[in-house]
């Protein structure tokens, strides 16, 4: 639902500026590469230098990539290496990260390739042909083979840019637009849906740099889809004031040890929602609109992305406004109430005319 909100007097900087990439990460790519070596994951074109490959050491891994932008504490027990080479998202990459060994990636990219099984912009019958055959949601999401590399076994998944309708579907290629690489002893609910275990880490103790990672990794993906569109990229808010009005959501961008989220569920114009969008207008200076989408019980910021993207409706498309010219800024970040957990993606930009 769109909050159409008066302009505001006053202006106020809820934003801080992210980390931008080391200039050891070298430039962006714009080239498709064909394949990349045995169990390794290419951005652009191999003169960029954009490579890593499953089981390399940090060491190894920084010697290619260069310097993260960040590393992010996950609540599944690993680290994510953040790489923005040229901070255009064109070849953005996480990179994930175990006793100091690279055991998985995820990056949405209109210039990849893994290993021979997969490039940017494969057909299903590219990939089918290529042994994926399970379907994620009857295949709207992707496929996903797994793979022996070294003594590991490893799931590929690779995400389509399809949705089930809506007025984006019509710019949606249908064809391969990112792929994510993680250990198969990493079961479904560890991965991607974790409840009630989710729920025991929102604490003071570590909360913090997990939430602060999904809320820039979920607008990261937002970008960097942009970015294969060719459309401008989004501002990404890191944090809310601590008084926002008792919008559970909100409230933990800011503390991250505060429990519970009253309205996380909520796309209506609630207080919560509707308080929240005041202070976002009066952030950016001019009209504006806010709206906001989420996905339950979701441990992961590619799989959620996704998620948003393909469940959108006629009342509230959320996959239009992902890639809509009037959207301006983002922010994401997870709510826990009780033992349901929500990722949860704001987006705010001009008001309609």
């Amino acid at each position: 639902t769109l909050v159409v909100l008066a302009k505001a007097q006053e202006t106020e900087d809820l934003a801080t500026p992210l980390p931008t990439a080391p200039a050891d990460e070298g430039e962006s790519s714009d080239v498709i590469p064909n394949s990349a070596d045995s169990n390794t994951i290419q951005l652009g074109d191999s003169s960029a230098g954009h490579s890593v490959t499953l089981g390399d050491s940090v060491s190894s891994m920084k010697s290619k990539l260069g310097t993260p932008v960040r590393i992010d504490a996950d609540v599944r027990g690993f680290k994510t290496y953040i790489y923005n080479p040229s901070n255009d998202y064109i070849n953005y990459l996480q990179v994930y990260v175990d006793n100091d060994e690279v055991i998985g990636f995820a990056t949405i990219s209109g210039y990849f390739a893994f290993d021979s099984y997969v490039k940017a912009g494969a057909t299903k019958s590219e990939l089918t042909s290529n042994g994926f055959s399970n379907k994620i949601d009857n295949d709207e999401r992707g496929y996903m083979k797994t793979i022996t590399a070294g003594s590991e076994s490893y799931n590929v998944v690779v995400y389509f840019d399809t949705i089930k309708g809506g007025d984006a579907v019509d710019q949606m290629t249908g064809d391969a637009m990112g792929i994510q690489v993680y250990p198969s002893s990493y079961t479904n609910s560890q991965m991607f849906k974790a409840g009630a275990p989710y729920a025991s880490t929102c604490d003071s103790s570590g909360a913090y740099y997990v939430n602060e990672g999904i809320n820039y990794e979920l607008c990261e993906f937002v970008n960097a889809y942009r970015a294969m569109k060719g459309i401008d990229l989004l501002s990404i808010a890191s944090e809310c004031e601590s008084d926002v009005e008792a919008n559970g959501i909100n409230l933990i961008y800011y503390n991250p040890a505060q429990q519970g989220a009253e309205n996380a569920s909520t796309t209506s114009e609630g207080s919560g929602l509707s308080n929240y969008s005041k202070r976002i207008t009066k952030a950016l200076g001019f009209a504006c609109y806010v709206t906001e989408s989420y996905t339950q019980d979701d441990t992961d910021a590619l799989d959620a992305f996704k998620t948003l993207l393909i469940e959108s409706s006629d009342d509230n498309d959320t996959a239009a406004k992902l890639i809509s010219y009037d959207v301006q800024a983002c922010i994401g970040g997870f709510a826990v109430k009780g033992d349901t957990v929500y990722i949860v993606l704001d987006m705010w930009g001009y008001k309609a005319s």
